[in-house]
């Protein structure tokens, strides 16, 4: 079990409306470097209410500073950012990732809301709505 933060535009999370869409997540991962689609076989493929199969729509960001139980110097250690029923889910985020997410959010007129509904800052700070 884990804690996941969200990149959303709802108010909640898990409420419906207000999505991201898939267009929007696959063309913020084109045009960043630092962040790759890889495609899924977990969750982005089980969308029931688009017609459009986004199992295409798993990225992974390579983390600039792993730590150091992932460090590696065979392979850089990537963090999964899943598109899920129009929001952008990774589980269990350092500060580092919570940096990328605000930038993210920024970038798709959104936010970074943890499981609980707490927003989180680029500084990782977080404050209740």
């Amino acid at each position: 079990m884990g804690y996941d933060l969200h990149i959303t535009r709802r108010e909640f999370w898990a409420d419906a409306g207000d999505d991201i869409g898939a267009d929007e997540w696959r063309a913020y991962c084109l045009g960043d470097p630092a962040l790759g689609l890889v495609g899924s076989e977990g969750s982005t493929s089980d969308l029931d209410d688009q017609s459009e199969d986004v199992s295409d729509l798993l990225a992974e960001w390579t983390h600039p500073s792993p730590p150091e139980r992932f460090a590696s110097d065979d392979e850089p250690y990537t963090v999964p950012f899943d598109f899920w029923r129009g929001s952008i889910v990774v589980k269990n985020p350092d500060a580092a990732i919570v940096q990328k997410m605000c930038q993210i959010a920024d970038a798709l007129d959104a936010r970074v809301q943890g499981d609980d509904g707490e927003i989180y800052r680029p500084d990782g700070s977080t404050y209740d709505p």
